[in-house]
C-alpha cells in the first residue's frame, strides 16, 4: 500500500509539473493573458512536492527500521524530494510576485518569499535586482548606463518606466550625475531612443547613484532629471541642464526659494534655500525638500503656474549660496517648462524599479533590505523616517510610484527542480 502510495504521488507530480509548465509556456507566448491559470499551476506543484515527500515518509515507517536498505532509499528520497520541494516554493513564489506587480493578485494574497532567485549574473528579490559583475567600471556617461542595461537585459525582464541604479564601482556623485540617462522626451540625451535598449521598451531613463544607502541618496531629485530637466531660457541665468542655479524656484533642483534672491550689495547677492540656508545651484537639502510647483509641473503633475521667477543675469558663484550678478532679471514659469512637459506616457503610477550593482553578490537579507527600502520610497503614505520625504510627500500626494517586478529573460535561468525520484 506504502509503495502504491508513492508511486501515485511520483505520478500525480509529474501531471502537475507539465501542466504547470504548458501554462507557462503560453502565458509567455501571450503575456497579456490572465496569469491566474499559471499561477494556479505552480502551487499545485508545490503542494504535489509535499505529498510525495509525506508518501516517502510513510513509506519509510512502513518499511522500518528492519529493512536497511530500503532505509537509507527512503532517506536519499525525502532528500531529493525536500530539494525539489524547496526550488517549486521559490517558482510559486516568483510567479506570484510576477502576477502581483501586474495587478492581478492582491498583494495580500502573497505569502512571504522564499529568497531571491539566481539568473546568471543577476539576482532578483521583486523590484529589486542585484547586479553581480566582478570587474565592474564606473558609470560615467550615459553610453555606459545603456550598456549597462542592454547586458541587464540578458539576465532580467521588467516592464519599467524609471531605473534607480545604486552602483559600488561609481563611489563619486558627479560621476553618476553625467551618467544619467533620458530616452524619452524633448531632453533626451542624443542618440538615447529605445531602439538602443531594446529589451526595456517602456523605459524613460535611469539615473544611477553612488554607491550610498537608499535612504541617504536623492532619489527625488533624480526621478525629476530622468523624467524633464528645465528648460534654457536665453534671457535669464541657465547655467546648467539640470539645476536652477539662481532662478527663485525653491526645488529639488536647487535654486533660491521664491523671494530669496538678497541683494548685499557691490553687485553681491545672497541666495536663501527653502530651509533658510544658503541655496544649491543644482540641489537643494537631499529629500528632505518637496518638489516646487513648477517642478510638478515637469513630472506632468499639474499645470504650469501662470507666474513669473526671478534670477540674476550672468553669476558667477562666490560660494554657497553668494553671487556676483549683474543684475536681476524675471522669466514667465511657462517659458520654462514648454508647451509638453515630460515625456508622453499613459497616467497612472511611475513603474520603477532598482538595479543593485555589486561585484560581489549581496546576502538574501541585504537584498530584502533594498526591496523594504524602495517599498518605503514608493509607499502612498507619509515615510517612516520624519526628515525624509518620500515621493507621495514631495509631490503632495499626486504622484505615485508602483515598485514592479522583475522576472528572468528567456532562458536566463535553469530549471530550479531536480529530477523526479524513481518509485520504488
Amino acid at each position: 500500500m506504502a509503495r502504491a502510495r508513492v508511486l501515485d504521488a511520483t505520478l500525480a507530480l509529474q501531471a502537475a509539473v507539465r501542466q504547470r509548465d504548458g501554462s507557462a509556456e503560453a502565458l509567455r507566448r501571450q503575456p497579456a493573458a490572465p496569469c491566474g491559470p499559471t499561477l494556479a499551476g505552480a502551487e499545485a506543484a508545490q503542494r504535489a512536492w509535499q505529498t510525495l515527500d509525506a508518501a516517502w515518509a510513510a513509506y519509510g515507517t512502513a518499511a522500518g527500521p528492519a529493512a536497511p536498505g530500503l532505509v537509507a532509499e527512503v532517506a536519499a528520497a525525502r532528500s531529493t524530494v525536500a530539494d525539489g520541494s524547496a526550488a517549486a516554493a521559490a517558482h510559486a513564489a516568483a510567479w506570484r510576485a510576477w502576477c502581483v506587480g501586474r495587478g492581478a493578485v492582491g498583494r495580500e494574497a502573497v505569502a512571504p518569499p522564499h529568497g531571491p532567485l539566481r539568473c546568471r549574473d543577476a539576482l532578483l528579490r521583486g523590484a529589486v535586482v542585484n547586479l553581480v559583475e566582478p570587474r565592474a567600471q564606473a558609470l560615467e556617461t550615459p553610453a555606459d548606463t545603456v550598456a549597462l542595461l542592454a547586458r541587464l537585459g540578458q539576465s532580467v525582464r521588467a516592464d519599467w518606466e524609471i531605473v534607480l541604479i545604486f552602483d559600488e564601482a561609481t563611489p563619486q556623485a558627479e560621476d553618476a550625475d553625467r551618467a544619467v540617462l533620458r530616452i524619452a522626451g524633448r531632453a533626451a540625451d542624443q542618440g538615447a531612443d529605445p531602439a538602443h535598449v531594446p529589451v526595456w521598451p517602456a523605459l524613460l531613463g535611469a539615473a544611477p547613484l553612488a554607491a550610498v544607502e537608499l535612504a541617504q541618496a536623492p532619489l527625488l531629485r533624480s526621478i525629476l532629471r530622468i523624467m524633464a530637466p528645465p528648460r534654457p531660457v536665453p534671457a535669464c541665468d541657465r547655467p546648467a541642464r539640470v539645476g536652477w542655479g539662481s532662478l527663485a524656484v525653491g526645488g529639488q533642483l536647487g535654486g533660491p526659494r521664491p523671494g530669496g534672491l538678497q541683494p548685499m550689495g557691490d553687485g553681491v547677492w545672497r541666495l536663501e534655500g527653502p530651509g533658510g540656508g544658503p541655496a544649491g545651484r543644482l540641489a537643494n537639502g537631499g529629500d528632505s525638500v518637496p518638489y516646487a510647483p513648477i517642478e510638478l509641473t515637469l513630472l506632468g503633475l499639474a499645470p504650469a503656474p501662470d507666474t513669473s521667477i526671478r534670477g540674476l543675469r550672468g553669476p558667477v558663484w562666490l560660494g554657497p549660496g553668494r553671487v556676483r550678478a549683474e543684475g536681476g532679471c524675471t522669466v514667465a514659469a511657462r517659458d520654462l517648462v514648454g508647451a509638453a512637459p515630460g515625456p508622453r506616457r499613459a497616467p497612472g503610477p511611475l513603474r520603477i524599479g532598482l538595479v543593485v550593482r555589486t561585484r560581489q553578490a549581496l546576502a538574501p537579507s541585504a537584498l530584502a533590505g533594498w526591496a523594504d527600502d524602495l517599498a518605503e520610497f514608493a509607499a502612498r503614505a507619509a515615510d517612516a523616517i520624519p526628515a525624509r520625504l518620500n515621493f507621495h510627500e514631495a509631490t503632495g500626494g499626486r504622484g505615485a510610484l508602483r515598485p514592479t517586478v522583475a522576472r528572468p529573460a528567456p532562458g536566463a535561468c535553469e530549471d530550479p527542480e531536480p529530477a523526479l525520484p524513481s518509485a520504488p
